[in-house]
């Protein structure tokens, strides 16, 4: 622990979940939103560490839990990514609406 309570992980969780979820909610791009998610979920794994040390069948769990589903995840939008830049040669949001609407 630091002098204001926060260790250096927890730090570090705040500030890969920051970045994360300002991607997932300003980026255009569907390539960078899919990282950003890997981001943000890697934060919350970096959240879980100082509690997986201290023992117990929880933490772990849901730390394995979050892995999974975050990476699951991001598989999923990669796969949904590489169909729609096979369709529309970018992953721009603005320019996919704009020929969706053609």
């Amino acid at each position: 622990m630091s002098a204001n309570g926060f260790s250096f992980l927890q730090i570090v969780s705040l500030i890969l979940c920051l970045a994360g979820f300002h991607g997932l909610f300003f980026y255009e791009n569907l390539g960078r939103k899919a990282a950003a998610w890997l981001v943000f979920q890697g934060g919350m794994l970096f959240f879980f560490f100082p509690f997986i040390s201290a023992g117990g069948p929880v933490p772990k769990v849901l730390a394995l839990e979050t892995g999974g589903v975050g990476l699951s995840v991001f598989l999923l939008l990669g796969f949904f990514c590489l169909r729609l830049w096979k369709k529309h040669k970018t992953l721009e949001a603005d320019e996919i609406a704009k020929r969706g609407s053609k």
